[in-house]
């Protein structure tokens, strides 16, 4: 009697301890640093990118990036393109082109779940004093290294 009493009760609880992957592992908060927050001025001579977002893990493409930035930029810009690839990757989000100034691209938060990296965006507009030329607004972040795949919202 015993024996029938132990297996009903594991059987209980081997049921009721099974796994649900979205309860064991919520989503949380992952810090993030601004590495550059600008806007390419859209001119006749110069092909802007495309709206993008653009995930960079390794140093090659890193600087390779930068280049192409500054190119569309038409000058250079000050970022601190010191990263470490093996701990950090970098997240680049690129809006669509802009009627005029004041117009920009934030990445305002970035959490982790089981499956995935999410990046939130936001887009924003001021309407005060601006150049009234045609932009590009772009926000690039470090964040720290990880394999799996980057969600963007």
């Amino acid at each position: 009697m015993k024996k029938i009493f132990l297996i009903a009760i594991l059987s209980m609880v081997l049921v009721n301890c099974s796994s649900d992957d979205n309860e064991s592992f919520s989503s949380q908060n992952i810090e993030f640093s601004t590495i550059a927050h600008y806007a390419i001025p859209n001119t006749p001579f110069l092909d802007n990118p495309e709206s993008q977002n653009i995930i960079i893990s390794d140093s090659t493409n890193w600087e390779d990036f930068l280049m192409n930035l500054e190119y569309h930029l038409g000058y250079s810009i000050d970022i601190d393109n010191s990263v470490d690839f093996e701990t950090h990757q970098i997240i680049s989000v690129f809006d669509q082109i802009r009627p005029t100034g004041g117009f920009g691209i934030n990445v305002i938060s970035v959490a982790e779940n089981q499956n995935n990296i999410i990046v939130n965006l936001e887009t924003s507009y001021n309407d005060g004093i601006t150049f009234q030329m045609p932009i590009q607004p772009f926000h690039i972040v470090k964040i720290p290294k990880s394999d799996k795949p980057v969600v963007f919202e």
